[in-house]
């Protein structure tokens, strides 16, 4: 739905649309940025999105960032992309080391989410 409403804005507002192009590709021209791959920019995006939580996950893991340093958006982002991550691993007859690595790597400091860790 959200990419419908995204398509929606930007065709009634090409004006804003142009801009963000701009500051998002600097140095291109409105000419060349009017033939962008939409699906291939979002999909794009998507990724930057991943790896950049995957690293602040992997840098709390390390000690290397505090708890309070990761947004609560951002925890329910690792919790889910630690959750997909084990129906992959069961999907493809993978297990972890131990029980308790698999438990400890899921105890995400104080969630921040509202939700209590169960």
């Amino acid at each position: 739905m959200r990419g419908w409403a995204e398509a929606l804005f930007a065709d009634q507002h090409r004006d804003y649309l142009d801009w963000w192009l701009l500051q998002r590709f600097p140095g291109r021209t409105l000419e060349e940025l009017d033939s962008v791959d939409w699906l291939r920019l979002q999909r794009a995006l998507e990724v930057g999105r991943i790896v950049d939580i995957e690293a602040r996950a992997a840098l709390y893991q390390e000690g290397k960032l505090q708890p309070e340093a990761i947004r609560p958006h951002e925890w329910r982002a690792i919790v889910e992309h630690d959750r997909l991550y084990e129906l992959w691993e069961a999907e493809q007859g993978l297990t972890h080391d131990g029980a308790e690595d698999s438990e400890q790597q899921n105890e995400h400091a104080p969630l921040q989410t509202g939700e209590e860790n169960g």
